[in-house]
């Protein structure tokens, strides 16, 4: 299986760590469903190139093992019930085309590091309590199309 779109299927209950047994997935988006509990950090042993779990009831911290996920061109968190910082490690994401975060719970955190992401063509980091200056790196993407 290469492609996983469970998109509004009413889909309820926590997400398997046993995605990460699925060696040749590179697209799992599980958009608009009731599903709940940690993100697994066991997945980042996967080739993820899409994680989309928009819209769902998901809580706890964005782990910090989503930084091995180095194959991820886009990562959509939004909407979620997810708190805390936004690990340094998505600094790890080099190939990242589009970050969607939002409502983040917390304290907040600082502006993220975001140099290493040269492919960047979307950026929304929404509702999710940053603190420090606007990175001057971001105003000088070559490719940005929305921010």
């Amino acid at each position: 299986m290469v492609h996983l779109y469970l998109k509004r299927q009413d889909l309820d209950g926590t997400l398997p760590k046993a995605i990460e047994k699925l060696p040749h997935l590179k697209h799992l988006d599980l958009w608009a469903n009731y599903l709940i509990g940690n993100i697994p950090p066991e997945w980042a042993n996967t080739k993820l190139e899409l994680l989309s779990i928009q819209n769902n009831m998901f809580s706890g911290t964005v782990p910090p093992e989503i930084g091995g996920l180095v194959n991820l061109e886009n990562l959509t968190l939004s909407a979620n019930y997810l708190t805390g910082e936004l690990p340094p490690a998505l600094t790890n994401l080099t190939g990242l085309k589009e970050l969607r975060i939002s409502n983040l719970l917390g304290d907040g955190s600082e502006f993220p590091n975001l140099e290493s992401m040269q492919n960047m063509t979307y950026l929304m980091l929404s509702n999710c309590n940053l603190s420090g200056s606007f990175p001057r790196n971001l105003t000088e993407m070559k490719r940005p199309k929305v921010l």
